[in-house]
C-alpha cells in the first residue's frame, strides 16, 4: 500500500517528517504552504495542507494529489476549483499565516493529464498552480531554479526535503517547517526519483513540497514530494532504510513550460 502524504488539517493523522531538523525563517524562500478545500470521504468540505515550490513570480509547483481526489481505479473524480486553493509565500509559522505570510489566490489549477493515483500505483503526481497576482521577489520570497534539461544528472546526489507535516505526538500541524537530507538512490521510467536514509523520511503533510540539491551557490528543484515509506508512521526503526518516492521534475520540463 502506498502512503500519500498530504495532511487533512481537520483530522490530522499524527505524522511528521521523521528526524527532521528545524528550518530557519526564510531559509528556503521558494517554500510555499498550499491549503486546499476538498470533500473528505463523507463529502464534507475539509482543508488539506501540502507544500509547494515557487518556480516563477506567478507559478507554484506541487503534487497532483494535493489538489484532487481519485477513484479506487486511480482516475481523477474531483479536481479542486481555483477558488478552493490558497497559497502562502514567505511562510514559516503555520499558526500566523494570515498575518505574517504573503497570501495569494489561484487563477488556474493544472493537473498532469496522465495523473493516476491508487493505493498500489501513482504516476505523474504533479500540478501547476498559476497565481492570481504575481509576487515581488525579495530575500524572503524567491523562485527556485529548475533543472537545465531533461537529462539533468540527479542520481546519487544529496537532496534536501522541506515541509510542515503534522506532529506525531500532538497530532496537530507542525508550527514550523522541518528539513531532512537523503541521498537520491534511484529513478524509473515513470518519472520518479527515490531518496533513502537510515533515520530520515518525509511523512504525512509533506506532499507537494520541494526536493532540492545544492549546485555551487544555487539550489535546484529536482523533485516534488509524492509518497513515502510505509513505515514512516512508526518513526525511527533501528537499522531500517527509509525510502521515499518523488516526482522527478526534470522529466516534466516540457509540461511545466
Amino acid at each position: 500500500t502506498i502512503l500519500l502524504v498530504g495532511s487533512n488539517q481537520a483530522k490530522p493523522n499524527g505524522l511528521r517528517m521523521i528526524k527532521g531538523e528545524y528550518v530557519e525563517e526564510h531559509e528556503f524562500p521558494y517554500l510555499v504552504y498550499v491549503l486546499t478545500i476538498m470533500p473528505n470521504k463523507y463529502s464534507i468540505r475539509t482543508p488539506y495542507q501540502c507544500g509547494g515550490s515557487l518556480i516563477s513570480t506567478h507559478h507554484v509547483l506541487t503534487a497532483a494529489h494535493c489538489v484532487s481526489k481519485t477513484s479506487k481505479y486511480g482516475q481523477v473524480n474531483y479536481k479542486a476549483d481555483r477558488s478552493d486553493v490558497t497559497v502562502y509565500l514567505g511562510a514559516h509559522d503555520s499558526k500566523q499565516l494570515e498575518r505574517l505570510a504573503t497570501k495569494r489566490s489561484v487563477r488556474l489549477v493544472e493537473l498532469h493529464e496522465g495523473y493516476v493515483g491508487t493505493e498500489q500505483r501513482i504516476v505523474h503526481d504533479i500540478a501547476l498552480l498559476t497565481l492570481s497576482k504575481g509576487v515581488t521577489v525579495n530575500e524572503n520570497i524567491k523562485p527556485i531554479c529548475l533543472p537545465r534539461h531533461r537529462n539533468f544528472h540527479d542520481l546519487h546526489k544529496l537532496a534536501t526535503m522541506i515541509g510542515w507535516g503534522t506532529d506525531r505526538w500532538s497530532g496537530e500541524v507542525t508550527r514550523f517547517p522541518n528539513k531532512i537530507t537523503s541521498r537520491i538512490v534511484g529513478s524509473d521510467k515513470n518519472g520518479h526519483i527515490q531518496t533513502s536514509a537510515k533515520k530520515a523520511s518525509t511523512c504525512s503533510g509533506d506532499s507537494g513540497g520541494p526536493v532540492v540539491i545544492q549546485e555551487r551557490k544555487d539550489q535546484t528543484l529536482v523533485g516534488v514530494v509524492s509518497y513515502v515509506d510505509k513505515y514512516c508512521p512508526v518513526g525511527e526503526i533501528e537499522g531500517y532504510l527509509f525510502t521515499d518516492t518523488h516526482t522527478r521534475v526534470a522529466s516534466y520540463l516540457d509540461w511545466i513550460k
